[in-house]
């Protein structure tokens, strides 16, 4: 971490494999690597509160102007990803093609536009048999807080969270506490409901959705922990939203037996 933003050494991978790729995608390694050097001089300075006359963002987004290669070589990134996940699902069924074969899916494709703009649902969704959504709702508060914490000492350095805080809420199509109050009493079962539609739909419904409820997933002290309500309400969210099931995150070791307990006593209820 740099001043309460994101860390930018090693901003992004330049490996020969990315090297040769972007060569055969006729993208510009040198201006992709200037372009990236820019970032990260504009991030440090968001870090030392060294504000450009233009602002932050308008920087951030000259950047990108001046050096398209930048998203170029992200998606680049990004595609490979998907061609990986790709490759082991082709792997996978050609083994045991009777076998569902899925992936978990980080909390940030829930929380940041930035990465859920590239790591598409409805593109998984073609080589994937079920995807487990984490989508921790006590440990989401903290985690939600932090990010546009992260955002605001970034491209949005010229902002405070508060000031961020409605339109982020409204373009992530949540109805959620202040980010101050999210941080120690974690998010509500909205965000669950709002997260598994986001999934069926983008899937197009041709994928098994299960979304991660939060049993005590580590937190700060301070942050939110897990209570049983917590529990019952985050699994009713899921299954009321078309869930065709929920995994208990994160580890077994982790969970306290009231809080486990109560997962399944609400499944049984739904289930009779």
């Amino acid at each position: 971490m740099i001043g309460g933003g994101w860390a930018t050494v090693g901003i992004c991978c330049f490996c020969p494999f990315c090297v040769a790729k972007g060569r055969e995608r006729g993208i510009s390694i040198e201006r992709a690597k200037r372009g990236y050097i820019q970032l990260d001089k504009l991030f440090h300075a968001a870090a030392q509160h060294q504000r450009p006359e233009d602002g932050f963002f308008v920087v951030f987004l000259r950047t990108l102007f001046e050096y398209p290669e930048i998203l170029s070589w992200n998606m680049l990134w990004n595609d490979s990803y998907h061609e990986v996940r790709s490759a082991l699902y082709g792997t996978a069924k050609s083994i045991a093609p009777q076998k569902p074969f899925g992936f978990h899916m980080v909390q940030n494709i829930t929380f940041s536009p930035f990465y859920s703009a590239v790591d598409d649902y409805s593109k998984i969704a073609n080589y994937s048999d079920f995807l487990k959504i984490a989508c921790y709702n006590n440990a989401g508060g903290p985690r939600m807080s932090h990010f546009v914490d992260r955002l605001c000492s970034t491209v949005f350095a010229d902002a405070t969270p508060e000031d961020v805080e409605p339109f982020y809420y409204k373009i992530m199509g949540y109805q959620q506490q202040p980010l101050k109050k999210i941080f120690t009493d974690g998010l509500s079962p909205q965000y669950v409901t709002a997260e598994t539609k986001r999934a069926i739909t983008s899937t197009g419904g041709n994928v098994q959705i299960y979304p991660g409820i939060d049993i005590d997933v580590p937190t700060a002290k301070g942050e939110k922990h897990t209570a049983p309500e917590d529990v019952i309400a985050a699994t009713q969210a899921a299954f009321n939203a078309g869930a065709q099931g929920v995994v208990l995150s994160r580890e077994y070791h982790e969970m306290w037996l009231k809080n486990l307990s109560a997962a399944g006593e609400t499944t049984r209820k739904i289930f009779g």
